[in-house]
């Protein structure tokens, strides 16, 4: 970070460091950071934005960022192997449906490693 502050790739990843951390209000600004040095970012963003909102009750918010990053994943990247665990991550979250997982079966995923 302090040798390429201006890599919104790299605040991303500090992003997912600091969710994994539990640290969801440093989650939260690293994520913003992103976004603004990536143009408004993009899925990977908005996904890990999501993530770290809602843990922090921020619940209407977390939600619009979820439906964008699925929104955007649908339509330029439905295969990407990483986008589709973040959008399964959030599925368990939210208590909602993810890629490829019929409604009422997000908290019964027994190989995801995220599952509460």
């Amino acid at each position: 970070m302090e040798l390429n502050p201006t890599v919104g790739s790299s605040h991303n990843t500090l992003a997912l460091a600091e969710y994994r951390c539990g640290r969801w209000s440093d989650s939260v600004t690293a994520s913003e950071r992103s976004m603004t040095l990536r143009n408004g970012g993009d899925a990977n963003d908005w996904f890990l934005l999501a993530l770290a909102l809602w843990q922090k009750g921020q619940k209407d918010r977390s939600r619009s960022f979820i439906d964008k990053a699925v929104t955007w994943t649908r339509k330029n990247d439905p295969k990407n192997a990483e986008l589709l665990q973040f959008w399964r991550e959030a599925a368990v979250l939210l208590g909602q449906p993810g890629p490829f997982l019929p409604a009422g079966t997000a908290h019964a995923i027994p190989d995801h490693p995220f599952a509460p």
